[in-house]
């Protein structure tokens, strides 16, 4: 494994079509651009797909709320992405198949994935399929609460990194950024008892306010990929369904060994669940 910084690259289009383009593992999250974008300034002029899924369940008829990592971003899209991104398109939502359901519980578990009571998030807006909440950079720590932390850690980081990034933003005359989640009421109308949905998240441009869109499903437009890409003859097989040639990719990738573990347990459950 090599410890030095991950080449990152970039490639813009339709997340069906560049997703297969990288390493899955090294797709980067909201939190990770936000916090490059404080020393990259080519950054701040891009709209992001990120490695972040938005989420939805039902527990006992209640809703709940959810937001991801890398890791459940992968198992959202990282198999039959061409599809999983078309339902999403013409759905407005991906309903979570048995098995991936249960691995996004499992990385709820683990604390990748958060769920929590839509009111404690405070929503604001009147559209039929998003709400949202505020943060002025200036003075973030004004409108942070509990249930709304995993949302902003998603896209914009924790600790002193979050201070940094709103540093940033504040630096770069941005003096409110929002960040976007489903509406409760049309993704209860949406999905069933312990039955999770999702949909993408995107990271806005500074032109944009550098916005938080956690109910992303627009997964056709061009917006850009980062991460780093896969060798060449890597190309075919992250596109294939075979998780046996996904694990020989992720054991031959360029990553950190915590991360390494997760994926191949998280694959190896996987191959357990489809038998």
């Amino acid at each position: 494994m090599s410890t030095s910084e991950p080449k990152y690259e970039i490639k813009t289009g339709p997340l069906a079509e560049t997703y297969g383009l990288f390493n899955p593992l090294t797709i980067n999250t909201g939190a990770e651009i936000s916090a490059d974008r404080i020393r990259i300034k080519e950054l701040r002029s891009t709209w992001f797909y990120v490695a972040n899924a938005s989420l939805a369940t039902k527990r006992a008829g209640k809703l709940l709320l959810g937001i991801s990592g890398r890791t459940a971003f992968n198992v959202v899209f990282g198999t039959d992405t061409e599809k999983t991104c078309q339902e999403l398109r013409n759905t407005g939502y991906i309903h979570l198949n048995p098995v991936k359901r249960d691995l996004i519980l499992r990385l709820e578990q683990q604390g990748e994935v958060t769920f929590v009571d839509p009111n404690d998030l405070k929503l604001e807006g009147e559209d039929a399929e998003y709400r949202q909440f505020s943060i002025r950079p200036k003075s973030y720590e004004r409108n942070i609460t509990i249930a709304r932390l995993p949302f902003i850690h998603a896209g914009y980081g924790s600790g002193d990194m979050l201070r940094q990034v709103m540093n940033n933003l504040d630096t770069n005359r941005i003096t409110k950024t929002t960040i976007f989640a489903m509406n409760p009421d049309h993704a209860a109308e949406n999905v069933k008892d312990d039955e999770i949905i999702a949909r993408a998240s995107g990271l806005g441009s500074f032109v944009n306010d550098s916005i938080f869109d956690a109910c992303f499903c627009l997964v056709n437009y061009r917006y850009a990929l980062r991460g780093v890409l896969n060798p060449a003859e890597g190309v075919a097989k992250i596109s294939a369904s075979s998780l046996d040639e996904r694990l020989k990719l992720l054991d031959e990738a360029d990553i950190s060994k915590e991360e390494l573990r997760k994926a191949i347990g998280l694959y190896k459950a996987a191959k357990q669940f489809l038998k």
